[in-house]
């Protein structure tokens, strides 16, 4: 998907689910559940083992979710977030390496920031799209 649509859906829905799954087969009813709520996107984090199958089960039973890899700590979560058929990827926080092999992959990543320092080293990688995280440590409670 190119990146212009994929920021353009992400502006629609102004809301991502964020799923921690703990079972592979609560993929499908939770995937309907939320397509029948008017919510056909998510993100399902890597604090599992079986973030990379759920991913890959909702991409081939689901096509028409989009689907997001999140809590990318590492570049091999990168990398299982890519092969699985992610669509894009978040992390809670900014890592230069991680940014450099999502940018090298052609991959769409949002790094998590707080600080202008964060962004600053977003910007200079070409990231345009940050989240901005976590808010209510930062004192926005209103937003968190």
């Amino acid at each position: 998907m190119d990146k212009r649509v994929l920021y353009q859906n992400l502006a629609h829905y102004k809301v991502i689910p964020v799923i921690t799954i703990d079972r592979v087969e609560n993929a499908l009813p939770l995937a309907y559940a939320l397509i029948s709520g008017g919510l056909p996107l998510l993100e399902i984090t890597f604090r599992t083992e079986v973030a990379a199958e759920v991913i890959k089960l909702l991409k081939k039973e689901r096509p028409d979710m989009l689907i997001a890899a999140g809590t990318i700590l590492t570049i091999d979560q990168l990398r299982k977030a890519v092969d699985s058929g992610a669509a894009f990827g978040v992390a809670p926080g900014y890592n230069k390496y991680i940014v450099s092999e999502a940018n090298h992959l052609g991959f769409p990543f949002s790094p998590g920031i707080m600080t202008p320092a964060d962004t600053e080293a977003a910007i200079y990688c070409s990231i345009r799209v940050m989240k901005y995280f976590p808010a209510e440590a930062a004192g926005d409670t209103w937003l968190a």
